[in-house]
This record gives structure tokens, C-alpha cells and sequence, in this order.
């Protein structure tokens, strides 16, 4: 049997090596073995600095690995199974004990560790020890693939992990082997071309008998923004990422620590790129919620200079870069109407007419030419069912398209309105005509989107949530599995 310790003893019950101070612990099993293996018996003696046994002592027996993977977990010897993850027991006559103890279920390896507290001090530690445990994966029972699903830009390559896992999903050393299942992909080893036009395509990672499917958007390039809600990590600092549509250039800007705490109002902030691509209007706030401009530096500043009771929402520009419309707000008043200023904030001005309260006209988005606005109302029903209209910037005057809607976009090239409805997004011409679901049935979005600059594609928040791209013309749907946590995506036009 392999014999592990960390200070040698000399008495029948232990390592026969010369006897030391303090605390040691031993087993005469290995501690190195496979998941869920167990039970063997560790052992611990306590000795004063005179070698005398120090009885009744607490000995505490623990095999953590920062922050919360538990290695082993213990329980009485003779015990059928384990009981606890820390496990105190008191020495004996001969200042020692002995533990029951299992390897946990998570392959890795760490160290066995004894704590010893006195009575003379029961709150503090008197010594400690560890020596090391090492933990197996079990048999094989499938391949699992990381990532899984990704995307990639055609041309571009991705390296691939088919490893072999057990049934608690530990990775083996074995590696499975790629193959191709559509046109749009080379495998070659550990390798994922991507050879096609944007489109969906499948691989297949293969071990022994076992075998799982991988997937690969290729999408077309592009580069978007989108508010940061809850990623693990240091992104979640910043109240905006950028990021390419393969997953390249992740980028956290405008930091949400320092006071004002941009983003801690407001979940979705309306974000939008102004021309040029080098800055980033929102909206956020506390007493009120203000326009805002930001660098991908962090530098930011108001849009206007308002000293209104309101609340001013969901920026869009002109394609002309002449005017910001938004939505403003009274606090108390029940109403709000479209507004719009130039971007320096100038010629601030009314754009759709007031009727008196319980009126809410929301959401504008210019046209490509500025002659005309569409925007999201209740002049038709009440706030929880709102329609399109559409205002003449020039004449004033209003026309119905007779839809329900919310968070109406506007093409870049003029022909169709995206907007959601009833957990689905949806296009139609500016006259009302052509109206069609553009999101799959079944597959839920939220009502915001974003099209891209040539008007093919627009960009939105599939619940989950995770980030698709919708191609116009076909509904294909190219999802970006690595955009959980984003949400309300801004598609980059330069």
C-alpha cells in the first residue's frame, strides 16, 4: 500500500518514522483515485512540543479547492457512506484520530487538510497540515464538445475541444475526432473552417461509440454594442460592451462603478451608434433619466442640457446625422411625446402634436430621408396595446398603419419598419402593406432590433437570453450562443 504523510511518528498505530511536535496526518491507502472511490481511512496525532499526546484535541478534516469544489467528504469509520464535506472529530488517549473519507465527484487535484484546535483555545487554530489528494475522472460515457456552438466569419477558423467526459462531465485525456456534417465546413483535426456564405452548419465529434453535435453560425461581419447585464467577471463593471459578430474584440466601456453609476436605473438604455461609430448615445439617470453620449474610452456627456421635470428615452439619429428624436416623458403628467434636438442638443422641438394626458406617443425612428417618423402609440387604445403611426416632419400629419406594435425601426434603405408583437418581430412597408413574422415561430424576442448597414439583416434579443441575426429577406436565423448576459444589441453602422 502507498503510504502518504507529512511528519513521521514511531508508534504501532502510525508511520515508524522519529515522532514530531504538532499536528500530522497520514493514510496507508492511496490518495489518489478515481470519483466517488473511497472509503479509506486518514489519520491525525497530535503531539505537544514535549512529543507528549495532546487528548480531546478538535481535529478537523476538509479538502476544499477555492472557491467551492469540494474534494473528498468524510464520516465515522465503519460509516457506509459519507456524511459531511468538513468533518470534526477529538483525539484519543494517544492524541489521535481517525476519518472515513470519499473522493467527491469532481476531478482534480488539491490537498487534504487537518486543523487542530486545544481546549485552551478552542476558537483558534493550533496547527495545521495537508498532504496531497488527487481525484480521477471516472469511465467514459460521452464527448463533449466546447464551444459548442459559436460563430465565425467565412474564412475563419476555430479550434475545437471534443474531449471525453465522465458521467459528472470531468474531462478525460482522450480527444474525439472532427467531421464535417454540411458544406460549409472543413474539419481538419481539432480544427473548424468556415468555407460558406453565412448560414447555419453542424460537425459531429466522434469517440469510440460516443458522439455529439457541434454548431457554427457563419455570419456576416459586423460589429454591434450592447448593454452589459449580468456577465460574470470584470465585464459586468461596464454598462456597454462592443464586440465583432464572430465574438472577436470584446470590448466593456463606460464603467458603472464610479458615481453616477451609469446603468443601475435602467436595464436597457437605448443604445445607439452615432455616425462615424466612435460614440454611443443612451438614456440613464436617477431623478430623471437624461440623453447621454459616450466614447469607447469611457468619456461621457450629457446630450442636452435639460432642466425639464421629464424623462427623455430611446434615442435614434437621422440618417443625416442632423437630429436625435426620442421620446420625452412629464413625471405625473400620464403623457409623452416625440421630441427631437440636433446632436449638440440645439433647436430642441416638439414633433408629435399633445392631445392632453393619458396620451404616449414612444419609440421614434427617423426614415432614411427625414421626411417622416415612425413611432409606437396609445392614441389608438391604452399603453398596454400600442400602435404604429407614422408623422410627416414637414407637414405634421399623421397617419395610421393600422398594426400593433412596439419599437419600430426603420430600414436603412427605406422599404420596410421592423418591430415586435406578441413576443415576435415582424417587417412591413411604411404604407402598412406587406406584413410578415420575420422571427421563426416559437422563438422568442424581445421587441427591440437593429438592422445592419446594407438593410439585409437586423440584430435582437432571442429570450434566453442570447443574441441572433435575422436575415431579412428568408427569416434564416444565425444565433450568437456567447452573447448570454447582452441584451438591447446596437448593429455598428460605418
Amino acid at each position: 500500500m502507498m503510504m502518504l504523510l507529512l511528519a513521521a511518528c514511531s508508534d504501532s498505530a502510525g508511520p515508524k518514522d522519529t515522532r514530531t511536535a504538532g499536528l500530522v496526518i497520514w493514510t496507508f491507502a492511496s490518495a489518489t483515485d478515481t470519483v466517488n472511490a473511497g472509503p479509506i481511512k486518514v489519520y491525525a496525532r497530535l503531539l505537544d512540543d514535549d512529543l507528549r499526546p495532546v487528548v480531546g484535541a478538535q481535529i478537523t478534516f476538509s479538502a476544499l479547492q477555492s472557491p467551492t469544489d469540494y474534494l473528498a467528504a468524510f464520516a465515522d469509520t465503519g460509516a457506509a457512506r459519507p456524511a459531511y464535506a468538513i468533518f470534526n472529530t477529538t483525539t484519543d488517549s494517544l492524541g489521535e484520530a481517525a476519518v472515513s473519507m470519499w473522493h467527491s465527484t469532481v476531478a482534480a487535484t488539491g490537498a487534504l487538510q487537518g486543523e487542530a484546535r486545544v481546549g485552551t483555545n478552542p476558537s483558534g487554530v493550533f496547527s495545521t497540515t495537508s498532504i496531497p489528494l488527487a481525484t480521477l475522472p471516472g469511465h467514459a460515457v460521452g464527448v463533449r464538445i466546447s464551444p459548442r456552438d459559436t460563430a465565425l466569419y467565412k474564412g475563419n477558423s476555430a479550434t475545437i475541444l471534443g474531449g471525453v467526459v465522465d458521467r459528472y462531465g470531468n474531462l478525460r485525456d482522450e480527444r474525439a475526432s472532427l467531421i464535417a456534417l454540411t458544406e460549409g465546413l472543413d474539419a481538419n483535426g481539432a480544427t473548424v473552417t468556415a468555407t460558406a456564405d453565412p448560414s447555419r452548419q453542424r460537425y459531429r465529434a466522434a469517440w469510440q461509440e460516443f458522439a455529439d453535435t457541434g454548431y457554427i453560425s457563419i455570419v456576416p461581419r459586423g460589429t454591434i454594442a450592447a448593454r452589459e447585464i449580468g456577465r460574470p467577471g470584470p465585464a459586468y463593471d461596464y454598462a456597454f460592451v462592443s464586440l465583432e459578430l464572430d465574438g472577436s474584440a470584446f470590448t466593456p466601456f463606460l464603467s458603472r462603478l464610479p458615481p453616477p453609476h451609469y446603468g443601475s436605473c435602467c436595464s436597457d438604455m437605448g443604445p445607439q451608434w452615432e455616425p462615424g461609430d466612435s460614440t454611443l448615445i443612451f438614456f440613464d439617470g436617477s431623478d430623471y433619466t437624461r440623453l447621454f453620449r459616450t466614447t469607447r474610452d469611457g468619456a461621457v456627456a450629457p446630450l442636452l442640457l435639460s432642466t425639464e421635470a421629464a424623462n427623455d428615452l430611446w434615442p435614434q439619429i437621422s440618417a443625416d446625422a442632423q437630429w436625435v428624436y426620442f421620446a420625452r416623458t412629464w413625471l405625473g403628467s400620464y403623457q409623452s411625446y416625440i421630441f427631437r434636438s440636433h446632436r449638440d442638443g440645439s433647436q430642441l422641438e416638439q414633433v408629435t402634436p399633445s392631445v392632453g394626458p393619458y396620451t404616449n406617443d414612444l419609440y421614434p425612428s427617423p426614415s432614411p430621408d427625414g421626411r417622416n417618423v415612425v413611432f409606437a402609440t396609445d392614441r389608438e387604445g391604452n399603453i398596454s396595446s400600442l400602435h404604429l403611426q407614422v408623422i410627416d416632419t414637414e407637414t405634421g400629419s399623421v397617419r395610421s398603419l393600422g398594426i400593433a406594435g412596439t419599437i419600430p425601426r426603420w430600414s436603412p434603405n427605406g422599404d420596410l419598419i421592423v418591430f415586435g408583437q406578441a413576443d415576435a418581430l415582424w417587417v412591413v412597408a411604411p404604407d402598412g402593406t406587406g406584413l410578415r413574422q420575420l422571427s421563426l415561430p416559437g422563438r422568442g424576442y424581445k421587441a427591440w432590433a437593429s438592422w445592419s448597414p446594407d438593410g439585409k439583416w437586423i440584430v435582437a434579443e432571442h429570450f434566453g437570453p442570447t443574441i441572433d441575426l435575422i436575415e431579412v429577406a428568408t427569416g434564416m436565423t444565425l444565433p450568437l450562443a456567447f452573447t448570454g448576459y447582452l441584451t438591447v444589441p446596437a448593429w455598428q453602422h460605418h
